[in-house]
């Protein structure tokens, strides 16, 4: 069995997201962490760091990615898979996968691995 690699960039298999929250949405607060991936903002931090008013927040939909635009290169990235529906801050990206290409989680396990470019695959 013949095992072949092909290198695509992430434009090939991804779309950037950027659906905004109202001020009067009731979805929690996440947060992107190196290590835990998407976390509930309040677990993570132990208190409320972000603004009260979540209008302009970005909605992230189970399965989606967010990264920190600013941090990526230290590697906060995650999906989201224990919630249906989360916000975070404007300051993330907020991308999707084709899942007829690549399946999510495999995604993910691969931008974690040592070694990985997140600007090409």
């Amino acid at each position: 069995m013949t095992i072949s690699k092909r290198t695509v960039r992430i434009q090939e298999i991804a779309r950037p997201v950027s659906e905004r929250a109202p001020s009067d949405c009731n979805y929690p607060v996440y947060a992107v962490t190196k290590y835990d991936g998407m976390v509930p903002s309040k677990e993570y931090f132990r208190k409320q760091i972000h603004s009260r008013d979540v209008e302009g927040y970005k909605i992230v939909a189970r399965g989606q990615f967010a990264y920190a635009t600013i941090h990526l290169d230290e590697g906060s990235i995650g999906i989201l898979d224990s919630a249906e529906n989360c916000i975070i801050s404007p300051m993330y990206t907020v991308f999707e996968v084709n899942t007829d290409v690549i399946h999510p989680q495999y995604l993910i396990r691969l931008l974690k691995s040592p070694g990985r470019s997140a600007s090409t695959l």
